[in-house]
């Protein structure tokens, strides 16, 4: 017998076959035998249904596994399949290359969805995309780990925009691992977030803060891609923990921030909610006029741009400040603004 004939060995270019059983032995857990059985059972003739473009399907392939795949497939290929076993391998190819299409199409699919939760979280819809992300937990334990990484922090980030509490830190924390090791700045950023709001949920606002400078350390304001919008709401929390605690030059130095990057990231909305939240940092500095000044300003903002009840709630605290100064007519039309269209009352 030549040394050929003994070698374990598929004959295909470059490696291209050995692609496929790498992928569907790892990923599909499809044994040889059973491919075997489907051999024995459909025959030769199944060969004809190859796909016409094995190119199309093999970049299909890569883009979800990347640089995984080479260097074990390889390794499959020399022991699996015997090269004089023709049919087999014909037939084989066949099962093989409709098993992978087939997956790459549901992971591609899988990363449509993660893409549509995302949108729904820019237009405002967290609880839409929360429910969304939340069915969608069955499907991320069969796909990549990048794409379970990628599922697993935008339900996290859907249920934070929510309003619906953590209770453990154990997914910050993962999430934290994985993204220090292969994110983006803007991952890993989101991720450090993520892990100091479940410890602001749990109370533990020094755990909290700290989260949040190790998310500001990792952005990377250099970057054309810099998610300067999530930054600002970082900043966001950092004062609103400094104000919590009654630092209120902390807290406005954290507000400034806050500002300069909502600007960049043209979110006004979040400029004038920042200017409504410094307000009451002055208050605690005795700047009374100054902080009345700020809070007319972002409701004013607020109305502009089609808000009347941001700009009805952050006018609620200048009603007690207008009557201490003896502006009651001023206070009688904020009274009725904010109780017209706060929406705290029915």
């Amino acid at each position: 017998m030549s040394t050929r004939k003994k070698h374990y060995l598929w004959h295909v270019a470059e490696g291209t076959t050995a692609d496929f059983v790498f992928l569907l032995l790892t990923r599909h857990k499809m044994p040889v035998i059973f491919c075997s059985c489907l051999v024995r059972r459909f025959g030769n003739p199944q060969a004809s249904l190859v796909f016409r473009s094995l190119n199309r399907t093999l970049a299909c392939c890569r883009r979800y596994y990347r640089s995984e795949i080479p260097k074990q497939a390889w390794y499959f290929a020399h022991l699996i399949v015997p090269l004089h076993i023709m049919t087999l391998y014909r037939t084989l190819l066949t099962i093989l290359l409709a098993a992978i299409f087939t997956a790459c199409t549901e992971h591609g699919d899988f990363e449509r969805r993660l893409a549509v939760a995302d949108s729904l979280m820019t237009h405002e819809l967290p609880d839409s995309a929360y429910r969304m992300l939340c069915g969608m937990d069955a499907e991320a334990e069969e796909v990549s780990e990048p794409l379970r990484m990628r599922h697993l922090l935008l339900r996290s980030n859907a249920q934070n925009k929510a309003y619906v509490d953590f209770t453990s830190d154990s997914i910050g924390c993962l999430l934290v691992d994985y993204y220090t090791a292969h994110g983006t700045p803007n991952e890993r950023m989101l991720a450090h977030y993520i892990k100091g709001c479940a410890y602001r949920d749990m109370g533990d606002q020094p755990a909290s803060l700290r989260c949040y400078n190790d998310a500001v350390a990792a952005a990377d304001t250099s970057r054309a891609d810099c998610n300067y919008d999530q930054l600002s709401i970082i900043y966001g929390q950092i004062a609103d923990i400094f104000d919590r605690r009654a630092m209120p030059d902390n807290a406005l130095q954290a507000y400034e921030y806050a500002e300069r990057y909502a600007w960049m990231a043209k979110d006004t909305i979040n400029v004038f909610t920042f200017w409504g939240n410094k307000s009451d940092a002055l208050i605690d500095q005795g700047k009374i006029q100054e902080a009345l000044h700020i809070k007319e300003a972002a409701a004013e903002g607020f109305r502009n741009m089609g808000y009347p009840q941001k700009a009805a709630r952050v006018l609620g605290l200048c009603i007690k400040w207008y009557a201490q100064q003896g502006e009651f007519d001023k206070a009688k039309v904020t009274m009725d603004e904010y109780e017209n269209h706060s929406g705290y009352f029915l």
